[in-house]
């Protein structure tokens, strides 16, 4: 068992999950990767060794609520507390509405809105039990407003976003703290690797940040407590904008991203 309370972070073979566990034990924190790409949790693992991190892999798909369940069991059982889960883990499928397969949209309900719920199950209890717990889940700006290109995608950071405000509603009396990360678009490789046919023309128009960029905001979310995340002002500024004018926001974007078509070519 560790001396010090570990963190727990979903998607941490890769991309901003990845980025926020190797953050997080450059501050000496323990921190089990959960993941359900063995090969990618393994090269992860030893990109967590190669700083010296005390990590553990742990290989579960944040779909099935057992595995979910298994993960925090065996991180428990290595660490003794964990105060602290990031929630990253998420797939994207992008394309015209007609043409995104069917199996694209039951597959981004299940591991983006549902990996979520499962995650959130678990971790609640056995964060409230550490006494100073604080659960994190990574949505996205998409939650704010669509585009064309993701009706598998966006509707389920809507839900994650949803699902964070019903939480935090009901659980107010709960010793846990609750934050929510709202990224914009990130240079990773669930990006790069979108096929030319069905690449939404806003990744073409809005210019992106760093994985590592969202990581250190996470960290210094968590550090100053904040419930809502931001990478940067414009993305604080976006979320207040399409709450209080969305309708003349949502032109200004359409207009921006006229004559692009939505997806790109």
């Amino acid at each position: 068992m560790s001396a010090r309370p570990a963190a727990l972070v979903t998607g941490g073979s890769r991309g901003i999950g990845l980025a926020t566990a190797l953050r997080l034990a450059a501050g000496g924190r323990p921190v089990a990767l959960v993941a359900r790409g063995e090969a990618g949790l393994s090269r992860a693992e030893r990109a967590m060794g190669d700083r010296g991190a005390e990590c553990l892999a742990i290989r579960a798909d944040v779909s099935s609520a057992p595995e979910v369940d298994r993960a925090f069991a065996a991180a428990i059982e290595r660490f003794g507390t964990i105060d602290l889960v990031v929630h990253a883990a998420g797939i994207l499928s992008t394309g015209r509405f007609d043409r995104i397969p069917v199996e694209d949209y039951e597959s981004s309900i299940r591991v983006n809105y549902l990996g979520a719920v499962h995650v959130a199950r678990a971790a609640l209890p056995r964060l409230a039990a550490s006494g100073n717990g604080c659960l994190v889940q990574v949505a996205s700006v998409i939650a704010f407003k669509s585009f064309p290109g993701f009706a598998a995608y966006a509707p389920t950071k809507w839900a994650v976003r949803a699902l964070h405000e019903t939480l935090d509603a009901e659980l107010r009396q709960v010793p846990v703290r609750l934050a929510i990360v709202y990224p914009p678009i990130t240079d990773t490789a669930m990006i790069r690797d979108i096929p030319a046919d069905r690449r939404p023309a806003v990744y073409d128009r809005f210019g992106s940040v760093t994985a590592d960029e969202v990581a250190a905001a996470i960290v210094r979310g968590i550090e100053s407590r904040s419930r809502r995340i931001f990478v940067r002002r414009t993305d604080w500024l976006y979320f207040h904008l399409t709450r209080l004018a969305p309708g003349i926001t949502g032109r200004v974007l359409d207009r921006m991203l006229a004559g692009r078509g939505g997806i790109s070519r």
